[in-house]
C-alpha cells in the first residue's frame, strides 16, 4: 500500500511539469502585429479569421495612455470599422521591467486592418486616467508604450493548467508525507 503512495510523486512531478510548460507555451505566443503608441496609424494582414485581441504593452510603474486615446480598427479593402469589444476582465502578463493587459478585442475576417489612434477614449478608460492625473500630473511619455495584436487565447486552458499545477504538487506532497507518516 505504501509503495502505491510513492507513485503519486512522479505522477504529481509530470502533472505539474506538463502544466507550467503549457501556460509558458500561452504566454510566448508572438504578436501577429506591434504599433508603437507615438505612432499615429498602422496597418497590418489577418491570415485567418477568429478572434484576436488588442493588447497595450510598455514599461511596468509608468503613466500609460489609456483614458487620454482610443482606438479604431478597420478593413483596408472595405473601409468598414470593426467593433472593438472592451475586455471586461482585462487579463494582464508581467515581466520583470514590462508588462502588458489586453484592453480590446474583436473578431476578424481574413484581411489587411488598419488600426489608428482616435481622441475617443473609452469611458472607464477616462475615469481611471483622470484618476492617476489627481495624483500624478507628468505627462504620459508615448514612446514607452505599443498596441500589439494577437490571438486570442480562451482561459479555460489556462485555469485548467493551473489546477493542473496545484493537483501536480498535492500529488507529490501526498506521495511523500503519507507514507512516512502511515
Amino acid at each position: 500500500m505504501l509503495d502505491l503512495l510513492f507513485i503519486l510523486v512522479p505522477i504529481g512531478l509530470v502533472i505539474a511539469f506538463i502544466s507550467i510548460k503549457t501556460i509558458i507555451n500561452f504566454m510566448k505566443i508572438e504578436p501577429i502585429y506591434e504599433m508603437p503608441a507615438s505612432q499615429s496609424e498602422g496597418t497590418f494582414v489577418i491570415k485567418s479569421e477568429g478572434v484576436y485581441e488588442i493588447w497595450l504593452s510598455g514599461k511596468k510603474y509608468k503613466k500609460t495612455p489609456l483614458g487620454q486615446i482610443g482606438l479604431r480598427l478597420e478593413n483596408m479593402y472595405t473601409r468598414q470599422d470593426v467593433e472593438l469589444s472592451r475586455s471586461i476582465m482585462r487579463t494582464s502578463v508581467s515581466g520583470f521591467n514590462t508588462a502588458r493587459v489586453s484592453i480590446y478585442s474583436f473578431r476578424a475576417e481574413v484581411g489587411t486592418y488598419i488600426l489608428s489612434m482616435t481622441d475617443e477614449a473609452d469611458f472607464m478608460d477616462r475615469l481611471g486616467a483622470k484618476f492617476i492625473n489627481s495624483i500624478s500630473r507628468s505627462p504620459v511619455d508615448y514612446s514607452q508604450f505599443s498596441f500589439q495584436v494577437r490571438k486570442h487565447v480562451s482561459l479555460f486552458p489556462l485555469v485548467l493548467c493551473i489546477f493542473g499545477i496545484v493537483l501536480g504538487i498535492h500529488a507529490i506532497l501526498v506521495g511523500l508525507i503519507l507514507p512516512m507518516v502511515l
